[in-house]
Parts: C-alpha cells; structure tokens; sequence
C-alpha cells in the first residue's frame, strides 16, 4: 500500500464539500471527474472514459473507490489546524517496477494542488468590464484648444490672436 497524506487549513466539513465537486477535480487531479454518485455501489466516471466504483463511504470522513487496477481510500479527519487528508492507494494485480514512488509523486503533487485550490481560490473572472468609469471632468479655462467660456473646443495653430496664449491661435472645427 501507498500512503500520502497533507494538513489542509480548513474545516474537515469544507474540505469534503471541495473534494465531491466534481467540477473541483480539473483543479487538482490529473483525472478530471465527469460525473458522481457518492454511495456505496455509485460510479465515478472521469473524463478519460475510467469509472471506479464506490466499495465504502462515511460522508464527510472516507471514501474507498477503485477498478481492476488499483483501490484508493481517502480519509478526512480532524486536525487543529484544519484537516488531514490521507490517500492509501493499494495496486490490483500489478507490481510497481519503482516500487511505487512514480505513483506516490503523483499523488503528493495532487494532494499539494488540492491543498492550494481550497486555501487560495482564484475567482473567475468576470465577462464585465472592470474599468472605474471615467469622472467627466471639463478641462481648465485656461487649457490650450479650448475656449474659455463654453463652446466647442479648437484647434490651435501658431499665430497670435491676443489670447491667454501668445503664439497660438485658435480655430474652430
């Protein structure tokens, strides 16, 4: 048997809720998750076409689920600082030519991307535009091009017409 385990620093309670979610696999597993039916007997169906079947499951604390090559139970017990979450991973009619240690590495990695997407989850982004709306501020009097009591703004030319600004003169588009 193979055993990987982390302390992630939330709620035993939220850390199941996470872990369920079918849509949350794509965050942490190389297997995404497609569908679920958490019970004894239901069927994980992951989007590479594997399903394994539920053999054991206490809401909120295990889940044991495998097919004809391996055997997984997750636990989820209380921790102070959050929840322990421990993978034992037991091979079915294969032997590991390294002794597991690829199959370990993939797990501590999956557990560690699991750890970061409850503790750290990036919001979506939103489809609306973020920009701050632009205060419509009028430009001072005395700014080049624009005139000083209403009006339309100008362009200004070299030339001087006795304004505010000598060398410049203004003309009206």
């Amino acid at each position: 048997m193979l055993t990987s385990e982390i302390v992630i620093e939330r709620p035993p309670n939220d850390v199941w809720a996470f872990f369920i979610a079918p849509d949350n696999w794509k965050k942490w597993s190389r297997l995404s998750l497609s569908t679920a039916r958490w019970a004894v007997g239901g069927s994980l169906h992951f989007e590479k076409g594997m399903t394994s079947k539920i053999e054991a499951i206490t809401p909120g604390q295990m889940v044991k689920y495998g097919d004809a090559w391996s055997e997984e139970t997750w636990t989820f017990a209380s921790h102070p600082s959050g929840t322990t979450v421990r993978v034992d991973e037991t091979p079915r009619g294969i032997a590991y030519s390294d002794h597991g240690a690829a199959a370990l590495a993939k797990t501590r990695l999956a557990l560690e991307k699991m750890k970061a997407a409850i503790e750290n989850p990036v919001e979506p982004e939103s489809d609306e535009d973020e920009t701050p709306p632009v205060e419509n501020v009028a430009p001072p009097a005395e700014a080049p091009g624009f005139p000083r009591s209403g009006g339309m703004p100008s362009l200004v030319q070299d030339d001087d017409d006795g304004g505010p600004n000598p060398g410049l003169r203004r003309i009206p588009f």
